[in-house]
């Protein structure tokens, strides 16, 4: 980012003009990166018109406005070229700031209290911004502006400007460094420190601080025995156990923390267990992969854990593109449930189980319990479960046909996602598997869009299935249910293509005969509406990936290419491979299917029009040849 940010003030240094073209097209790019680029060009004297930057900030709703990601560009520009503001982009910017920005951009788990804190204090912030600027406010944003200055008279812009950063850093010694700070320094020895734990001071306290973490790692028995202590009075202080279990589970702490404390920790009461219920979890997963102490407590606790009455929990999810969605694997691996869950079946793998073998009495109940999809919280317990479905079926295949499998059937949305979420999060080719789940599987290309994040995932792991050999499985499958993927999933099946051929190294010429061209020819969607640029450049790298089968491989995929806006990797893959020099009438074809009229020209792609003129002269006489040294010749940033 400072490099481009640099080399664009040295353009707007000699070409105003043009520096304002790059930076308009910046903000046309769908990337954060770029739009907060094109702010920071905004920033410098008579370079974009204030009506323009005022409108980029208010697209998609205001976005790039509040956004904390462009918080210290949005800032600056106001700052620095707010007086430039007149008319109706005034007003257009100064509205939209008293408006104040979107709910949807925060969590809906904020309270109401500290929303309307946020949004007072972001809209104070611009508003204040603009004034620095010099510019005379307009009569609502000015009352605006006075009223919230009075109603938060400890709110003023700083005088470093640290208030355009969404997160400002300073130690002792720094100007700016307010020494507020209220460390209390725990006792360090037995008695002392049991008095302590009777009644710390509250953390609600402004700038509060304890030494009760550092204290638990250097002191650990001195710790542990006034916990015991405590204990014996059914003193169990919360949020004391919760950071002395997170520091006891670091990797210098957990042996020595497991054995002596398991036993105290069994015997937590089910009320301070529950509250305890997501450290202690974590704590029993560090432990299982340390400790081979303790492992009745260890499966006794997770047991227990898993028969707490905890609630199933929101879940996490994720935005992007500003849409929010549910992550259904990562709401699992933090879910006390899911993370019992994963221990369980590490103690059992610790014994390296053999092929039908059958599973642990006493594990088996356990397991059997959390495939009761009658209990909603056990839910993030049958993800876990079915991302180790391969290892289940090997060693208790009756078990996991009775209780697993049923798990991946589609007719019930949700349990069916959140089961294939969990296999795809690492899955493996196990041909005996998926013919047992055959129906199921070829019917994840149909629910597409309910794998969430990992549907990039199916799509590659489908066409790494189809480019083998699956038993029970045809061609005629796979082309179904390849045809039944969205646009986005072909363009993943594209790139997982190409991964196979490049992947085979020194074999890639026989791949590309005896499986990827197959796959192409018997599988691979008919229909060229489907094709897409980024699917042109995929198919552009597999041919060139093909290497002594270049000429086979560009004829095969030639009606599905198309112009590419993005050609400089594909360009610097077919330099790279030589191929310029050993099929120069191919390379050319390439070249001039890919580039048109793009912007700018690749820099390799000289070297490319060079070989391939050396290794056939007659070609330079060609309307491609021509067209495209023409093209380069204007286009080139050299």
């Amino acid at each position: 980012m400072e490099l481009l940010r640099d080399a664009w003030l040295k353009i707007n240094t000699d070409d105003t003009e043009r520096a304002a073209q790059i930076a308009v097209r910046w903000f046309q790019l769908p990337y954060p990166t770029f739009k907060r680029l094109a702010l920071f060009a905004a920033s410098s004297d008579d370079c974009i018109k204030p009506s323009l930057w005022v409108d980029w900030m208010l697209s998609d709703d205001s976005w790039w406005l509040w956004s904390p990601d462009m918080m210290r560009e949005v800032c600056v520009l106001l700052r620095l070229q707010g007086i430039q503001l007149k008319g109706k982009a005034k007003s257009k910017l100064e509205t939209a700031i008293i408006a104040g920005p979107p709910r949807d951009m925060y969590e809906d788990a904020l309270e109401s209290k500290r929303w309307k804190e946020l949004v007072a204090s972001a809209t104070w912030l611009r508003l204040a911004k603009l004034k620095e600027s010099g510019l005379v406010l307009g009569k609502t944003a000015r009352a605006q502006l006075t009223k919230l200055s009075t109603q938060f008279p400890e709110w003023k812009l700083a005088t470093n400007h640290k208030d355009e950063f969404s997160h400002w850093m300073s130690g002792t010694g720094d100007p700016d460094y307010d020494e507020q700070r209220n460390v209390y320094e725990v006792p360090t020895k037995r008695k002392k420190l049991v008095d302590w734990l009777k009644s710390p001071p509250s953390k609600e306290q402004a700038f509060y601080e304890d030494t009760w973490t550092q204290v638990c790692r250097s002191r650990f028995f001195h710790c542990f025995f006034a916990l015991c202590d405590l204990s014996k009075e059914n003193n169990w202080p919360i949020e004391q156990w919760r950071e002395a279990l997170q520091t006891w589970g670091e990797e210098k702490t957990i042996l020595r923390s497991w054995y002596y404390a398991a036993p105290l920790v069994a015997n937590m009461p089910e009320s301070v267990l529950k509250e305890l219920s997501r450290s202690v979890s974590w704590w029993l997963k560090a432990a299982s992969k340390h400790s081979d102490k303790h492992e009745r407590i260890m499966l006794d606790l997770c047991r227990r854990i898993i028969n707490l009455p905890l609630e199933k929990g929101k879940g996490i999810q994720r935005t992007h593109n500003k849409v929010k969605t549910d992550d259904p694997l990562g709401s699992a691996l933090n879910h006390p449930i899911g993370v019992v869950t994963q221990v369980l079946i590490d103690i059992w793998l610790k014994e390296r189980p053999n092929d039908n073998t059958g599973l642990p009495s006493e594990l088996r109940s356990t397991f059997t319990l959390l495939c009761d999809i009658t209990v909603d919280r056990f839910i993030h317990g049958r993800l876990i479960l079915c991302a180790h479905v391969i290892t289940f079926y090997r060693v208790d295949q009756a078990w996991t046909e009775a209780n697993l499998l049923p798990l991946l059937d589609w007719q019930n949305l949700n349990e069916a996602k959140t089961a294939w979420i969990g296999f795809l999060w690492s899955p493996r080719l196990y041909s005996p598997l998926l013919k047992a789940i055959k129906p199921q599987f070829l019917a994840c290309a149909k629910h597409y869009g309910d794998l969430g994040q990992l549907r990039q995932q199916f799509a590659a792991f489908l066409t790494y299935a189809a480019l083998g050999t699956i038993d029970g499985y045809t061609k005629d499958d796979f082309r179904q249910a390849i045809s039944e993927l969205p646009v986005e999933g072909l363009e993943e099946s594209a790139q997982a293509l190409v991964q196979a051929v490049e992947g085979a190294a020194e074999q890639r010429e026989e791949y590309w005969r005896n499986r990827a061209y197959k796959f192409w020819h018997e599988i691979w969607p008919k229909s060229r509406e489907l094709a897409t640029p980024r699917i042109a450049e995929l198919l552009s790298r597999l041919a060139i990936a093909a290497r002594e089968e270049f000429p086979a491989a560009l004829n095969a995929v030639a009606d599905w290419l198309q112009p590419v806006e993005n050609i400089h990797y594909v360009i610097h893959s077919l330099k790279e491979s030589g191929l310029c020099t050993q099929f120069p009438t191919e390379s050319l074809l390439l070249l001039d299917i890919l580039i048109k009229n793009q912007r700018w020209s690749p820099s390799e792609l000289g070297a490319c029009l060079e070989e391939i003129a050396s290794a056939s002269p007659e070609l330079k006489d060609t309307a491609r040849y021509r067209r495209l040294t023409e093209y380069h010749r204007t286009h080139s940033l050299r």
